[in-house]
């Protein structure tokens, strides 16, 4: 069939070009056997006599010698040590024979039409840039691995792909100067450094990376080397910004992103922020679609490296406008550290050097930036930290997915809203998705309604580990006691009054003459009331409740539990929330 005919006749090319380039290959016992019972099998009876003629011209060849030759090639037998010692002895004479019988083999053979293989290949040379002579490398290694025609049997396991010979040989198999074949196979070569061409170490045996072998094999899910090797996003219709993202942040990212120099954007904070939807809405204002440079599963994320790599030169020198979008790139930016909690032997070299010429434009996400070198840092052109959503815009975010899907009214009312906002902290796109799921049901309200609390309890789990967000109340929740059934050593209802008044005052503008907050302690026993009287101040004021305890600020980095404190503080005065410190006696 041609894809068979294809490899045929390229590997028996390849193999005539070693052996007239590289007739020592010959002097190995077990490259003449297994060449030999190549032939035996594929020739006619005159073209096996033609052969041992041209064979026995090359020198004089003992009664052994010759015998041997004969048996094997017109008794079809195997090549037996005298007749291999007279082709060690006549290399040269005997590689021109068998190259001249190897030709006629191959004229024999129909070219048929272009391989499926030569289609996918020619997608990832154009993808990728590619030389000529790199494909042909691709080639080799790809019809080595899957033993295809003459290297099924002749050179399959030959020792010429040990690393360290096959320099030597490739000038051989490749039309190639020797000095363009050390090139070809360095690490800092394109195959290699975009990890397409694998190696372990010197001893190892060229192989190709398994994605990408997949794709030549046309047993991949795409026959785009692009979708093959990455994750792409086609472009999109513009999304709206997101509710955590200033309007003159959002505009000036996308001028970033639009104009016609690099730029690397770094987006980090929080799991579950909507770092990952922030870069997609991103693109899709500006029209490119997104690369996505896989996870990886390596432990030092040299793989990852590669596959950046690769990207790079995708994006850099493609007619189509794409960014690239590194998630999770916390092992790749957080040099600082990798070693001690990664055993990662990175460094910041390549990572600088690559932020400092790419000319692609890259959106790096990682959930925290104390790993990250400050020579690193100042190389992005723009950071953002992204917090946790306050009360304020996660209700803001239900106000959008239930004006987007209405008939999700039906079940969700105001209440609800209230309570889904405090007790689950969840991207937009989990919401949107989960409350869209629920409304194609067509269950009644009820029904709806604790399917989609279900949805949304298992989103929470999985992102924070706990089925919902620790809260102690606020507006919309009723206290568990009223107030006279509280026991204080002050007047509560004067302290509501207050409450109150400073409350009217901070509404008028009070902070901006100097008074910015009020601060109430509350102490005494366990259990004698005091979080219900946080949620008693919550719905008098009518106001979001965030509740922390000790043990959300405690952190074992020098400094971090300070800026814990300063970010709930900052965080409420935002939302316009009332701060409830729960256990502060453990600070």
């Amino acid at each position: 069939m041609p894809f068979k005919n294809y490899f045929d006749r390229k590997s028996i090319q390849a193999s005539i070009g070693l052996l007239t380039r590289h007739p020592t290959f010959l002097a190995t016992y077990s490259n003449i056997s297994e060449i030999f019972e190549y032939l035996v099998v594929r020739l006619d009876t005159d073209e096996r006599a033609k052969l041992l003629d041209d064979l026995q011209q090359c020198g004089s060849a003992s009664d052994d010698a010759r015998r041997d030759l004969q048996d094997c090639l017109l008794g079809g037998g195997h090549l037996r040590h005298s007749g291999a010692i007279f082709i060690q002895a006549t290399c040269k004479g005997s590689a021109l024979a068998l190259a001249a019988t190897l030709e006629k083999l191959c004229d024999s053979i129909p070219e048929g039409e272009s391989s499926h293989y030569e289609g996918l290949l020619a997608d990832a040379v154009a993808t990728l840039h590619l030389t000529g002579k790199e494909a042909e490398l691709i080639t080799l290694i790809f019809m080595r691995s899957q033993q295809l025609g003459v290297f099924e049997v002749a050179f399959g396991a030959a020792a010429i792909w040990d690393l360290k010979h096959f320099e030597n040989y490739l000038p051989g198999l490749v039309d190639v100067s020797r000095a363009d074949a050390r090139r070809m196979l360095r690490p800092t070569a394109p195959l290699l450094r975009m990890g397409l061409v694998v190696k372990e170490d010197v001893n190892s045996i060229l192989t190709l990376h398994e994605d990408f072998e997949a794709f030549l094999n046309g047993v991949s899910e795409s026959e785009s080397f692009l979708s093959a090797m990455f994750e792409v996003l086609p472009p999109a219709g513009a999304r709206n910004r997101p509710v955590n993202v200033s309007d003159n942040q959002w505009d000036l990212m996308v001028r970033l992103l639009s104009g016609a120099a690099k730029a690397n954007l770094l987006l980090y904070g929080s799991p579950g922020t909507g770092k990952t939807s922030l870069a997609r809405s991103l693109a899709a204002e500006v029209g490119a679609s997104v690369v996505s440079i896989k996870s990886d599963s390596g432990a030092d994320g040299s793989d990852r490296v590669k596959n950046l790599q690769c990207a790079l030169r995708i994006v850099e020198t493609s007619d189509s406008p794409m960014i690239i979008l590194v998630d999770e790139a916390d092992k790749l930016l957080c040099t600082r550290k990798s070693w001690i909690l990664h055993g990662d032997k990175s460094d910041k070299g390549w990572l600088n050097k690559t932020l400092e010429r790419s000319t692609a434009r890259v959106i790096w996400i990682t959930n925290e930036v104390r790993g990250i070198e400050s020579s690193t840092m100042r190389r992005f052109a723009f950071s953002l930290e992204f917090k946790d959503h306050t009360a304020r815009q996660r209700r803001s975010i239900w106000a959008s997915v239930l004006k987007a899907v209405p008939e999700a009214n039906d079940f969700v009312d105001q209440e609800s809203v209230m309570q889904f906002t405090r007790r689950f902290h969840l991207q937009p796109g989990h919401i949107a998705d989960s409350v869209r799921q629920v409304a194609l049901l067509n269950l009644p309200a009820e029904k709806s309604r604790e399917a989609l609390e279900l949805c949304l309890t298992s989103h929470h789990e999985r992102l924070h580990g706990e089925p919902e967000a620790k809260s102690a109340g606020g507006s919309g929740d009723a206290p568990v006691v009223a107030l006279d059934g509280l026991n204080a050593d002050q007047d509560l209802n004067e302290i509501l009054a207050t409450l109150r008044d400073f409350d009217g005052y901070l509404t008028s503008g009070g902070k901006d003459r100097g008074v910015r907050n009020l601060n109430l302690l509350l102490s005494g026993p366990p259990g004698t009331g005091k979080t219900e009287f946080a949620r008693y101040v919550a719905n008098f004021l009518q106001k979001d409740l965030t509740a922390k305890t000790g043990a959300d600020f405690m952190s074992k980095w020098v400094g971090e539990t300070e800026k814990n404190i300063a970010r709930a503080f900052a965080e409420a005065e935002e939302d316009q929330s009332i701060l409830f410190i729960d256990e502060a006696d453990s600070l």
